[in-house]
């Protein structure tokens, strides 16, 4: 089923480097890696930030299939942040128990004072340790970050994230570190682990998440779908959600009712400017001049709120006219012009757009 254009990116192998192709074909990840491995070798396996900058020559940076998926089946990986360190069972320093999930999921690790590992929350906020290939270990010990965060930092900074038993043997004492929710002295390392894999089974630990994913950007490395496209900057953007636009008008309430009956829910697009052009490029093609989203004022709380709970300001730039709103209407896409959020009473009849949520099928 093809609700929308895909490109995709396969992948030729000489010696150790890749020769990547561009295809301007709308399939599915699996049609795409099919396609892949018939002519050419698989989808796009990605090694480190040289490969994300031969994708971009490419011009794969409008969107386009990855061989990177989540292996629901198996069982998670331990990584290092720095690209093609292995990660050796037999060179560890975890602290007695550990890894234990004891605080829920934790997939990735920070080092205590006595530089011993554990296994911890990647959303929470530590210090954090950088290294430099010339200048060695760097401590971040007056800025808290979660991991991802804390990897982005070092990588655009420094190098990377401190990874493997011989970067942090180079560490003297830590010091002192002060972080909020009781975190003081804990720092993190290059280490996490998950269950995401490369279709042509290499073991790349590299991966360049997007900022704007407002699930993994706060550091929440698990997953329970998707496969993965490469975006703006080479950045790793997980396609999950998919919109339909619905050319019959209905009211915004069974416009909402359809949705949920038949795919899943109205679209939402808060702080994912992917899913934003997404619903742009839905609205285009719609037979009224504006689109319901699932956004809807609630008198109650005199607020505007997303179907899935995000709330949104009135002043918020992407109104056509911010500012105060009445009872009894609901927010709208426009059809052309800049696509601005418009404020329809919630009774008026408009075509729609539709989410749900994408296997790699």
């Amino acid at each position: 089923m093809h609700e929308s254009v895909i490109i995709d990116l396969c992948c030729f192998s000489v010696s150790q480097s890749h020769v990547y192709h561009f295809i301007n074909e709308s399939k599915s990840w699996e049609e795409a890696r099919n396609f892949c491995s018939i002519n050419y070798t698989d989808l796009a396996t990605v090694e480190n930030m040289d490969d994300t900058e031969m994708l971009i020559e490419v011009g794969a940076g409008a969107g386009a299939w990855i061989g990177l998926y989540n292996r629901t089946e198996v069982n998670r990986v331990w990584l290092w942040s720095l690209p093609g360190l292995e990660f050796d069972e037999s060179d560890v320093n975890w602290k007695n128990k550990e890894p234990n999930d004891e605080g829920g999921v934790e997939n990735c690790v920070y080092i205590d004072n006595s530089k011993m590992w554990h296994d911890g929350g990647c959303e929470a906020k530590r210090c954090f340790i950088c290294y430099n290939n010339d200048t060695g270990p760097r401590k971040e010990e007056n800025d808290c970050r979660n991991w991802t965060e804390a990897q982005h930092f070092c990588r655009e900074n420094h190098g990377d994230l401190i990874s493997g038993g011989d970067q942090l043997n180079e560490l003297k004492g830590l010091g002192n570190c002060k972080c909020e929710c009781g975190h003081d002295n804990e720092w993190w390392i290059g280490l996490s682990r998950d269950t995401w894999g490369w279709s042509d089974g290499s073991n790349s630990s590299f991966r360049k998440w997007s900022r704007d994913d407002p699930f993994l950007s706060k550091g929440y490395l698990h997953d329970n779908r998707s496969c993965v496209k490469v975006g703006p900057k080479g950045t790793f953007i997980r396609d999950h959600y998919i919109f339909i636009l619905v050319n019959e008008n209905k009211t915004f309430e069974e416009a909402l009712y359809h949705c949920r009956r038949h795919y899943g829910d109205l679209a939402w697009f808060i702080d994912q400017p992917h899913l934003k052009s997404m619903a742009r490029q839905r609205a285009k093609m719609a037979d009224s001049e504006d689109v319901w989203v699932g956004l809807y004022y609630t008198c109650a709380l005199e607020s505007w709120i997303w179907v899935n709970g995000h709330y949104v300001d009135d002043m918020d730039v992407s109104w056509r006219h911010p500012g105060e709103s009445e009872c009894g209407v609901a927010g709208a896409m426009e059809k052309g012009g800049e696509n601005q959020w418009v404020k329809r009473n919630s009774w008026e009849r408009l075509n729609f757009i539709c989410s749900r949520e994408r296997d790699c099928t």
